[in-house]
């Protein structure tokens, strides 16, 4: 078992679906291209053509292709103001939930200021 989260084909084992796998993948890729973005400023009114270019400054020579929708969301997500311990637990609850239902990474930050993000990788048995 790897020891270190990478994409889906290095980190599941084989014959996981192809489902679960793209979801993995995505919610890396937004992370990585939600960092850019953030160091660039953007936030989640970020435009799709903004998106793109962090995409490429992400993938550098290996994007190839336009991702699905659904990437452009999670990074719209993963651009959301961070959850704090004082927002309401329904609001953390549903941002939450609603986040791995859809396979989007949520930014948090704690009582330091110090911000991460949750991600929810797919368990396979």
């Amino acid at each position: 078992m790897p020891t270190s989260i990478d994409t889906a084909v290095h980190f599941h084992p084989q014959g996981t679906p192809g489902a679960l796998c793209n979801i993995h993948n995505r919610q890396l890729l937004a992370v990585n291209t939600c960092q850019v973005a953030r160091l660039q400023g953007y936030d989640d009114t970020i435009s799709t053509e903004e998106i793109d270019e962090c995409f490429r400054v992400v993938k550098g020579e290996r994007y190839r292709y336009r991702p699905q929708p659904a990437t452009y969301e999670a990074v719209r997500s993963g651009l959301k103001a961070p959850l704090t311990a004082a927002d309401r637990a329904d609001d953390i609850k549903d941002r939450v939930f609603t986040a791995v239902d859809q396979g989007h990474p949520v930014l948090v930050s704690d009582e330091d200021g110090n911000e991460f993000y949750l991600i929810a990788i797919p368990a396979t048995p």
